[in-house]
């Protein structure tokens, strides 16, 4: 993303300095991660006031094309630069879909990061109503029902090219609901993001 002005209602882009340190801090934390060490202690009032702001994100890790792990959270909790840390860290260790990375494979994974920028809760009326409020290749989506949230960041749109009836499709059979289903229930939160 550049640093072009923000769309309606979003925060300004990072500067370019600040996407900087949010990549070291999270490459750091993933060799930390290779080496069984937990993600790296920030002394955050050290951090550029945008690092310290309390934001939500993403971390992906990439073994070329093909994602290594992938953790994060859509509700802001903490600062960013922490946010990173601990996100590229678990996403090293805790996405049950890949092994632990070695050192060697740590310096190699390529690493996005997706900050959040609006997030909005959504009134839907069923299913099609949803599908028709998203914008492809542009918003990032949430689904709740119960105890269970599953999440597409924007990029998902162009990386699986999905129709906006697939995108909320694959969703909802995440939150364990056929694909012909849907429930009063699902709680729908649709934000935007930065990511690089």
């Amino acid at each position: 993303m550049t640093d072009a002005a923000p769309e309606r209602g979003e925060p300004a882009a990072l500067p370019r300095a600040a996407r900087l340190r949010l990549h070291a801090i999270a490459r750091q934390a993933v060799e930390k991660a290779a080496m069984y060490q937990p993600a790296p202690w920030l002394r955050l009032e050290r951090e550029p006031a945008s690092l310290q702001a309390v934001r939500a994100c993403f971390v992906t890790l990439y073994d070329g094309h093909r994602a290594h792990g992938f953790v994060g959270d859509w509700q802001p909790r903490e600062a960013l630069a922490a946010a990173v840390a601990r996100h590229a860290n678990r996403a090293a260790t805790v996405d049950p879909r890949f092994r632990r990375p070695t050192r060697e494979q740590a310096k190699a994974l390529l690493v996005d990061i997706a900050v959040l920028q609006t997030v909005e809760p959504l009134v839907v009326a069923d299913e099609a109503d949803l599908c028709r409020q998203l914008q492809p290749e542009h918003d990032g989506l949430v689904l709740r029902h119960g105890d269970r949230q599953a999440v597409f960041l924007p990029a998902v749109w162009t990386s699986h090219n999905y129709t906006p009836t697939k995108f909320v499709t694959v969703l909802k059979q995440r939150i364990g609901l056929r694909s012909e289903a849907w429930a009063d229930t699902v709680q729908a939160i649709r934000f935007t993001a930065e990511v690089f």
